[in-house]
């Protein structure tokens, strides 16, 4: 692979960067539907679970100090074997404009399942 990183690892992460722009991907389960449709990935990546996806952007009220906030950019958590990859969604709307440059937004796996 490319210094040191494997290719088909390396591919697998630059379709999460693009697919994570997909607004077909609304919850966990659609962005796993999303990746097991790609040819190769099941078969590359048969223990490829998506654990984590945070769709970001939504505009609530904080419990605990009571004020508004917003959640992180869209967020995925994906493991394969033992390796864990993360990926964040850049900057594509005004929402995200605002939520990019909120202070007090929570980190996406704090309510993380097991």
């Amino acid at each position: 692979g490319m210094a040191g990183v494997d290719t088909k690892l390396f591919q697998l992460c630059a379709t999460i960067s693009g697919k994570i722009y997909d607004d077909k991907a609304t919850n966990r389960v659609k962005f796993q539907e999303l990746l097991d449709n790609i040819p190769g990935v099941k078969e590359d990546f048969p223990n490829l679970q998506v654990r984590k996806y945070d769709k970001g952007v939504s505009i609530g009220k904080d419990l605990v100090n009571e004020k508004l906030s917003l959640n992180l950019p869209t967020f995925v958590f994906i493991v394969t074997d033992e390796t864990l990859i993360l990926g964040w969604r850049g900057t594509k709307t005004a929402k995200d404009m605002i939520a990019d440059a909120m202070f007090g937004s929570k980190a996406p796996w704090d309510d993380m399942e097991d």
